[in-house]
C-alpha cells in the first residue's frame, strides 16, 4: 500500500480513467463500493472530496 501514482495521473496511467467512470456508475447504481489505498482516494474524489498527499 502507498504507490507513487495518484488519481490525479490519468495521462500517465490511462487506465485509471476507465476505472473513475466504472467506480462512479457503480456508485450511482447504488451498488456498495469499497476501496482501498488508489481505490479510496478515487471514491473520495467521486463523491467531491479533495485527495492530496497525506
Amino acid at each position: 500500500m502507498g504507490g507513487s501514482m495518484n488519481i490525479y495521473e490519468d495521462d500517465k496511467y490511462p487506465w485509471l480513467t476507465w476505472e473513475k467512470y466504472f467506480i462512479e456508475e457503480a456508485i450511482k447504481k447504488n451498488k456498495i463500493v469499497i476501496g482501498i489505498c488508489l481505490g479510496s482516494q478515487v471514491i473520495a474524489d467521486i463523491l467531491g472530496s479533495k485527495v492530496y498527499k497525506g
